[in-house]
């Protein structure tokens, strides 16, 4: 299971573009926020891609997409979220706990626009960064086993 992770387009689609052209074979897509609705002029990009948009700050509660998504990928759950509503540029312990809440593996979130990857305490924490500067990540999950790889266009 391979998931392509963006977060922060901000309605420049330029890079946004070149990361879905790059990484056609993903079977999720996941924006974290702040241009979620800039996925709707790339729908020919997304394939057979499930799409999740979540809702950050800047897309102004758009009652098409969630606050945080939860969902099963490769045997883990995945906990995403842009991190506004968890204080994520003050620290990641209220956000650490709210996917712990959920039992995730695998915890997702934007808004610092600065790529961040660790494990806490089993659980990977990823930020891709944004992708209006050109930053992704590509997570692999096989047999419940999370790898990941932060990318730049």
């Amino acid at each position: 299971m391979k998931i392509l992770v963006v977060s922060d387009s901000h309605g420049d689609t330029a890079f946004l573009e070149k990361a879905l052209a790059c990484t056609r074979s993903a079977d999720i897509l996941v924006h974290l926020g702040d241009g979620a609705d800039d996925l709707d002029l790339l729908r020919e990009y997304t394939g057979k891609m499930l799409v999740y948009q979540c809702c950050g700050n800047m897309d102004f509660h758009n009652p098409r997409f969630s606050e945080r998504c939860i969902f099963p990928a490769g045997g883990v759950t995945v906990f995403a979220t842009h991190g506004h509503l968890y204080g994520v540029k003050s620290g990641l312990t209220h956000l650490y706990y709210a996917a712990k809440e959920k039992n995730a593996a695998l915890c997702l979130f934007g808004h610092t626009h600065m790529k961040h990857a660790e494990i806490w305490n089993g659980m990977c924490v990823l930020n891709p960064g944004s992708v209006r500067c050109g930053d992704y990540a590509v997570v692999t999950i096989e047999n419940s086993e999370i790898k990941y790889e932060l990318k730049q266009i």
